[in-house]
């Protein structure tokens, strides 16, 4: 009987992702052969990894140029994936590919796959769609790409729902807490209430809801200030100018701006109208900030969403009375959410790490 071996492949570990990364290989404690294929820029401890992915695109400025170094890139990094499951006889492989968004090129990597005799795991991120007005096409490049898998790995029960239809094996382990870092010389908050929203702006994170609850609540709050820091998807366009004690970073934010922003904010705010994921509420409690969510099943199923910051999605009145209840008492709430952020974070470290190695072994010493 031939040994056993995991490949990973995550092409978007850079930046805070790499966090991602870096968690699941710190806390695999079984004694299992793995090996990491990783982006060119990922920043963390490199044993049993190969840096492979935008090596070159990453310099290029010409937008249109990177799209097609980008595409090219991507097919050899992956034909180079596919020589080392080819030649690596001595194991029986399985290969786990963290997929973030549809590229084409991840069904050649599958193909592969399958002519090397490898079983394939999708890491089902928030691969399910998030909101009906996507375009039919990406629908479909997303559920054939699916039906290429062996099998699953989710971060949810809400995910694991969203593949009931499947017959294929679902493992699960809840997703890790990202390990960033704020400047050591960072700005210190203010007195006044600071709410962050971050990460780039969808339709399904519900902005609109955001905003219009933020002109409600401006009327009788004139120290609370609320931050949106990300860039707007295509087709969605806001009137920012009629809003009060309201910033706007548009762009991209590097990794220390992340950290930062977070790290000066009171409170991170996600009023999503759908999703299955989200590595931006782990993020936000890594730093030990309460966020303030919609009651949809993505933050029900998360123990970082807490009841007292939990407004009805899509409801602005509601998103409204969560803010003025914030304004009651504001010290000590704050200082109380704190507390139980930062306990149950520790509770959700030690389940994280069980859940993987129960995951991964299941994985590698499944016959089926």
């Amino acid at each position: 009987m031939k040994a056993k071996k995991i490949y990973f492949v995550d092409y978007s570990s850079f930046d805070n992702y790499g966090s991602y990364v870096d968690q699941i290989k710190s806390k695999i404690l079984i004694k299992i052969n793995f090996h990491f294929f990783v982006h060119s820029k990922y920043k963390y401890e490199c044993s049993n990894t190969t840096k492979l992915f935008n090596k070159i695109s990453h310099q290029i400025k010409n937008k249109w140029l990177k799209k097609v170094v980008v595409f090219f890139e991507m097919v050899i990094d992956f034909f180079y994936i596919f020589l080392k499951l080819l030649v690596d006889l001595r194991y029986e492989k399985t290969i786990i590919v963290s997929l973030y968004q549809p590229f084409i090129t991840y069904k050649f990597l599958f193909y592969l796959v399958k002519l090397s005799k490898t079983k394939l795991c999708i890491i089902v991120h928030d691969l399910i769609p998030l909101d009906s007005s996507y375009p039919k096409l990406i629908l479909s490049k997303q559920e054939n790409l699916l039906k290429m898998a062996d099998m699953y790995i989710v971060h949810n029960d809400h995910s694991r729902r969203s593949l009931i239809k499947s017959t294929k094996k679902v493992h699960i382990f809840r997703f890790p807490i990202l390990e960033i870092s704020p400047s050591r010389n960072k700005e210190k908050t203010n007195k006044n209430i600071n709410i962050l929203f971050i990460g780039n702006i969808r339709k399904e994170k519900g902005v609109e809801i955001l905003l219009a609850a933020w002109i409600l609540f401006c009327k009788n709050n004139k120290n609370t200030y609320l931050t949106i820091a990300g860039s707007l998807g295509d087709g969605l366009h806001f009137n920012f100018s009629n809003l009060e004690n309201f910033t706007h970073i548009n762009g991209y934010l590097d990794d220390q701006m992340y950290a930062n922003l977070i790290q000066q904010c009171n409170y991170g705010i996600l009023p999503y109208t759908g999703g299955t994921n989200s590595g931006v509420l782990s993020t936000f409690v890594s730093l030990n900030k309460p966020v303030i969510t919609s009651d949809i099943l993505l933050f029900k199923d998360s123990n970082f969403a807490l009841d007292p910051l939990t407004f009805e999605s899509g409801n602005i009145n509601s998103l409204v009375n969560v803010l003025e209840n914030l304004m009651i008492n504001p010290d000590v709430k704050l200082h109380e959410f704190e507390e139980i952020i930062k306990n149950r974070v520790l509770s959700h470290k030690s389940k994280f790490i069980k859940e993987l190695n129960y995951a991964i072994s299941s994985i590698a010493f499944d016959s089926n």
